[in-house]
């Protein structure tokens, strides 16, 4: 995590997506912009969140440690989302772990010095509540999601999801992950995953390259995916 800078940058943020709207009060002074690289986490499971984050470029994915000592996708996040909500109203330390999968950057308001403003704000908490609401949806969404949908499409989804653009070839991708991890988060076994991904391979969507897979059809990935986890 670092700390940008350019109070251009974070008004335009501002600007963009109207955050000085969702307060009553002019709280701009308060607020920072924050960079997170791709690996590092904005949360995880049992430690205390910090800041309120407006998600305003990047995108992360939000996964759950499961007794068995494995884990399960959620969600992923993208611009322009609410983090650390729950946290603020309920004051318990996050139950999930979110983690970057391209560069994000949040606008940042630390709750050690405006959380009881922020919890006597009746505009912010009416978007709070918005957002709470629309992550219940999501959440319930992709629980059924993982228990109903072929593999097929839920990697597709995944792919999709967390694809990497190739430098200085715009319309090409790739995807690179640990299958094991892969696997672990769709809750689905490593031979499983395996045969899903060469399927696709024989299907002419993804092309097997060192250290992960270039994506070859993206339209046909993305009817495949059928925008299941966005």
């Amino acid at each position: 995590m670092k700390r940008i800078n350019s109070r251009s940058l974070l008004k335009k943020y501002i600007k963009k997506y109207r955050i000085s709207e969702m307060f009553s009060n002019n709280l701009e002074e308060y607020m920072e912009l924050i960079a997170f690289e791709k690996g590092e986490y904005l949360s995880r499971d049992g430690e205390y969140i910090e800041h309120l984050l407006f998600l305003v470029k990047g995108k992360a994915k939000v996964y759950i440690n499961l007794e068995n000592g494995k884990a399960l996708l959620l969600c992923f996040y993208y611009p322009f989302m609410l983090f650390g909500d729950l946290e603020l109203v309920s004051q318990k330390p996050a139950s999930t772990n979110t983690v970057v999968i391209d560069e994000v950057h949040c606008i940042a308001l630390p709750l050690n010095k405006v959380r009881e403003e922020l919890l006597k704000d009746s505009r912010l908490m009416g978007c709070v509540c918005a957002s709470l609401g629309d992550k219940l949806e999501r959440a319930s969404k992709n629980g059924t999601i993982n228990l109903l949908y072929p593999l097929e499409n839920r990697v597709a989804s995944y792919i999709i999801a967390t694809m990497e653009k190739v430098q200085a070839e715009d319309k090409l991708f790739q995807f690179n992950e640990n299958l094991t991890t892969f696997a672990e988060l769709l809750g689905t076994s490593y031979r499983h995953l395996l045969r899903t991904l060469n399927k696709l391979v024989d299907q002419g969507l993804l092309q097997k390259i060192k250290g992960g897979y270039r994506i070859i059809d993206e339209e046909t990935l993305r009817r495949l995916a059928a925008d299941i986890y966005m």
